[in-house]
């Protein structure tokens, strides 16, 4: 038996005794390896394999099966650039000419790359291609042959379900590692409206908890089956068996989700409302749940004919108006405002793509047979199937200020330096250098530099520095010849060639591997790039932007970033304040999101609210206020007043620092196998220095604490004092010189450019 067998079959012991006799080859012993560990924790999970993908094993198979457990790994936690670039890898190899197993992989992770950009239709087609080429016979095949088979009949799409469950059923030794043929005899049943068909099917499994994780969903869809059925007794009772041996199912969130299900069918929508409030009260909840949690919201808004609130959470669900699976309440919605054109353009939609379509209104308490009927003839009508394509998108988009100066909202000072230096230098040639925490706005600055230039009919092409392996990420800035390195089947070009005379964006540069530093510095210094495994030099024109998210005067005196290449990237530098240093701002942004993005323009923060909101910490910054407001938005309802008590905003005091920061403990240095940024901690917020701990004189007490600093990390620039105390630029310029005047510091210029001087601790101190 191979290892990929033994894998299919997850067969513990084959593996195990593979691993010992593959001792002698060091790669292969390896990859079996982070293989075999691929259970552990998601970080060791994910640096084993991405280890072993730097150097990986001539087996081709192998390779390929390490490429899908890290895309797997990359969907898990939310690493969708190293998703792309897993994915980027599988499509330079010759799919032509490698084995079905090898195929089958490359789909299984491209359909998790399309459920990370909520493709739902692309990643059920991807994974019925994955299934077709996967070995018969094998558990992981059977799992992958039900997990098609219920997403087929979920998505009514075109596929031969009752011959899919008759194979299912001829391995019964299976039938316990996933949903059960019955299972999915009882959702096909559903799904066609024979719900007593259905109901009898899963009635079928007796032993619920013998299907560990998913008898939680088989019990779920017995008791809904109930309940659907207009048999509201007969699933409670059903409902409190179960609860006698699982209580905790109530207080979990599968407990939550059926409650505010039985509440929606009873046309409950206050019911649903309260049990979803307390899924969505919950920031953490993953992306799936938060879609069902806002779907069955949506359902309950538009039951009450709450339009207003209705749009809001369809606008924000589906922007574009494609999701198929929200046709049915784009339908509803659009009849609820009257205008019967835009209804029938989705009622026609689903008519053909889906024979049972009238089923999928079962949430739909609100609408009248004549109302269905008024749909139906309009479909029919031969006036609008002449027009119907010419119909107007039927909705109204979100207006996404991305990539313009409305994006940058505020008055604050900082903010608007911030606007003067794009303005200034987005023409310029030389390369920017953008800092600033996690979640200010580097990529939308980058990209607001590069549209207000001339060069803006060019490509824009953003480069995850943090979310590329060491060795991979040299082959994808600088390209690679065919038979570089395991993998490379055909050349491949780089991004800096790709991006022409546009401009790349080298977002967390901070993270990249000193050897690439070396390559980068040459690239700006010449403008030229080498593609791995090539003798030849290619010359480039994009222009470069930089970001990092943690301070790379720090990272010189630790001598992990080279200080020729800082200077090289720091002639040209953009400072993002966080939101913590520009807190008079929020009121200004939080009114922005609520009418710009969740057309909320008439709805204000109550002043308790507003006040707790300005003092939270928000260490995402932008990024997670806008989230915030997002989440307000959909549970407010038709509110125009929101305050905490509908919306359960928890605020995060500030926490009092007056010692000097301690940067060596908030970062940490990158060994040879960190592929992750090394901190996403604020480090550019300055120390909140109280002046009630009896500091009398600020000036001194600011010397004082430039003192220590210096004392602690030896070499500091003007631009560095000015984050670390937040002061003003001047006062900074004075203090460093009135410590050099007297002796306690050195200024160095190692260049023409005044930007490039720095101070260091004086010898005699």
């Amino acid at each position: 038996m191979s290892f990929i067998d033994a894998w299919l079959n997850e067969d513990q012991t084959a593996m195990d005794n593979l691993l010992k006799k593959s001792s002698k080859n060091k790669k292969l012993h390896q990859a079996y390896e982070a293989i075999i560990n691929s259970n552990n924790s998601d970080s060791l999970k994910f640096k084993s394999l991405i280890n072993v993908i730097e150097d990986p094993p001539d087996d081709l198979e192998i390779y390929s099966l390490l490429l899908y457990l890290a895309a797997d790994v990359a969907y898990a936690t939310n690493n969708f650039s190293e998703l792309n670039r897993i994915i980027q890898i599988y499509q330079n190899l010759d799919l032509s000419k490698i084995k079905s197993i090898c195929k089958s992989l490359f789909y299984l992770s491209l359909a998790r790359l399309e459920l990370s950009k909520n493709m739902s239709d692309q990643q059920l087609e991807s994974e019925i291609k994955a299934e077709s080429l996967y070995p018969k016979g094998s558990i992981r095949w059977y799992k992958m042959k039900a997990k098609v088979t219920l997403g087929c009949i979920l998505h009514k799409k075109e596929y031969d379900i009752s011959k899919a469950i008759k194979i299912l059923k001829g391995y019964p030794q299976f039938s316990e590692s996933t949903f059960p043929p019955e299972y999915l005899q009882a959702r096909y049943y559903e799904s066609i409206g024979k719900l007593s068909l259905a109901y009898q099917e899963i009635n079928k499994i007796k032993n619920i908890a013998i299907f560990g994780k998913f008898g939680e969903n088989i019990f779920s869809q017995k008791v809904k089956l109930l309940w659907r059925a207009g048999k509201i007794e007969e699933g409670d009772i059903e409902l409190e068996k179960y609860l006698n041996m699982y209580p905790e199912l109530i207080g979990n969130r599968s407990g939550k989700f059926l409650l505010a299900e039985r509440s929606m069918l009873l046309n409950d929508s206050n019911g649903t409302k309260q049990h979803l409030k307390e899924i969505l009260a919950d920031k953490k909840v993953l992306s799936l749940s938060r879609f069902w949690a806002n779907y069955l919201l949506l359902c309950a808004e538009l039951a009450q004919r709450q339009t207003v609130s209705a749009r809001r959470i369809l606008n924000t669900m589906d922007p574009e108006g494609t999701n198929k699976g929200l046709f049915t309440e784009w339908v509803r919605l659009y009849t609820q405002e009257d205008n019967y054109r835009k209804a029938a353009y989705y009622f026609k939609k689903m008519q053909e793509d889906r024979p049972n379509y009238l089923l999928e209104f079962h949430y739909a308490h609100e609408m009248r047979a004549s109302q269905i009927t008024k749909l139906i003839l309009t479909i029919n009508d031969e006036e609008f199937n002449e027009v119907k394509s010419v119909i107007e998108k039927p909705h109204y988009k979100i207006d996404d200020t991305k990539d313009s100066f409305e994006n940058f909202i505020g008055t604050s000072e900082s903010i608007n330096t911030v606007k003067e230096n794009i303005q200034k230098y987005a023409n310029q040639s030389a390369p920017v250098l953008i800092t600033g925490a996690t979640g200010t706005g580097k990529e939308e600055t980058a990209k607001l530099l590069h549209k207000l230039s001339d060069r803006s009919k060019e490509p824009f092409i953003p480069v995850n520095c943090g979310a590329i392996s060491n060795t991979l990420m040299e082959a994808e800035l600088f390209g690679y010849k065919k038979g570089a390195f395991t993998g490379a089947m055909k050349d491949h070009k780089g991004l800096f060639e790709s991006a022409g005379k546009g401009t790349i964006f080298l977002d967390e540069i901070s993270s990249m591997p000193m050897p690439l530093q070396a390559s980068l510095l040459r690239v700006l210094e010449n403008m030229i790039v080498r593609p791995v495994g090539s003798t030849k030099f290619i010359p480039i024109e994009a222009r470069v932007i930089a970001a990092t998210n943690i301070s790379l005067e720090i990272l010189l005196e630790q001598k992990t970033f080279r200080m020729d290449l800082y200077f090289r990237l720091n002639r040209l530098q953009i400072n993002l304040p966080s939101l913590q240093d520009r807190r008079d701002d929020i009121p200004l942004l939080i009114q922005h999101f609520l009418g710009h993005h969740f057309n909320l323009s008439d709805t204000t923060i109550d002043k308790n609210l507003l006040d707790a909101m300005q003092e939270h910490s928000w260490p995402g910054n932008i990024r997670e206020l806008k989230n915030e407001i997002e989440r307000m938005a959909i549970i407010t309802g038709n509110n125009k007043l929101i305050t905490n008590e509908l919306v359960n905003f928890k605020s995060s005091e500030i926490k009092e620092n007056i010692a000097p920061i301690d940067i060596k403990q908030k970062s940490f240095v990158s060994d040879e196998n960190k592929i992750t940024p090394m901190t996403q901690e604020n480090i550019y917020s300055p120390p909140n220095i109280s002046l009630e701990k009896g500091v009398k004189n600020y000036s001194e007490y600011r010397r004082q604490e430039l003192r220590q600093l210096f004392q602690q990390h030896r070499l500091l620039t003007r631009a560095m004092v000015v984050r670390f105390l937040g002061c003003a630029a001047n006062t900074a310029a004075k203090d460093l010189k009135s410590l050099e005047t007297a002796g306690y510091l050195k200024k160095v210029i190692p260049t023409d450019s005044p930007r490039s001087s720095y101070y260091i601790l004086n010898d005699k101190n």
